[in-house]
């Protein structure tokens, strides 16, 4: 949604326009500045909450590293193969020992 906005005591023109927040926001603002604008002129503010919602999985066009699954993933990960390694000297071999570590890590 744009609005342009006409100044009263002078000729200045002003747009002000809500969107997302994404990359393509810093192409724009580049190349306001290469047609003539000055950086001083050009303000962008997210309009988004501060509060932050954690949720459960990341998505690919949401990635912020608070979700919940991905301190279980990486110790899953960690948990896994280092039951792997050590579950060469241990009874019950690799495999076993490398999956207790992933689901036990997991949960």
């Amino acid at each position: 949604m744009a609005h342009l906005h006409k100044a009263e005591n002078d000729s200045v023109e002003q747009v002000i326009a809500t969107f997302e927040h994404s990359p393509f926001v810093e192409i724009v603002i580049h190349d306001m500045e290469k047609l003539g604008v000055p950086s001083q002129n050009i303000v962008a503010l997210p309009l988004e909450n501060l509060e932050s919602q954690t949720h459960i999985i990341d998505s690919i066009h949401r990635v912020d590293g608070k979700s919940v699954l991905d301190g279980a993933m990486m110790g899953a990960t960690i948990f896994g193969v280092l039951g792997a390694i050590y579950g060469f000297v241990l009874y019950w071999g690799p495999i076993i020992w490398g999956l207790l570590g992933l689901v036990g890590r997991f949960f």
